[in-house]
């Protein structure tokens, strides 16, 4: 029996998303304050897959040698697009993000397996009192709907979880003292 070409592409359709139904998304981003000094130190780590498929003017991450500081063309356009997306509130103002440093690693998650994660760091201008801090968060969110932002705090011997979302958030997520 011969499939007519309707058929044919209704057929390969359901193939390709039987597949896709059956994947595991990428980890989502992970954001962890700690104390550094008198200040505060926010690591952020995200796939660069996703985040080249929310901003494609970043594809050439991929490229990059793992365990390398990122050239500093890229960290500039890697900062530019982190100022777009995220922000720190603290009562009226904006808290300044200065990356410090952003770097590709191999890690290894359980249901993907390996995959190349960016790891950035920021210094910022405050310390632990300036909580409750409102974020405003949407880096590959915007674009990677099932993407997942977890906001974690780091102390000698502990982390804390301090919030979790997807999605964009119309209003800033607020973050409790550590």
């Amino acid at each position: 029996m011969r499939l007519g070409p309707v058929l044919r592409g209704a057929a390969a359709a359901l193939v390709l998303l039987a597949g896709a139904a059956a994947a595991h998304p990428l980890p989502g981003s992970e954001l962890t304050f700690a104390e550094e000094g008198a200040h505060l130190a926010l690591t952020i780590t995200m796939p660069v897959e996703d985040l080249v498929l929310a901003e494609p003017a970043l594809a050439g991450l991929v490229d990059v040698p793992l365990d390398t500081a990122l050239p500093e063309d890229q960290t500039r356009a890697l900062a530019r697009y982190m100022q777009a997306h995220m922000a720190l509130m603290q009562g009226d103002g904006v808290v300044p993000q200065d990356l410090r440093d952003a770097r590709i690693t191999l890690t290894r998650n359980d249901h993907v397996g390996a995959y190349n994660q960016l790891v950035m760091a920021f210094a910022l201008p405050i310390g632990a009192e300036a909580f409750p801090l409102g974020l405003r968060y949407d880096a590959v969110l915007h674009t990677v709907r099932s993407h997942r932002i977890t906001v974690l705090w780091s102390a000698p011997g502990t982390v804390r979880t301090l919030a979790r979302f997807g999605m964009a958030q119309a209003q800033p997520v607020m973050l409790p003292a550590p």
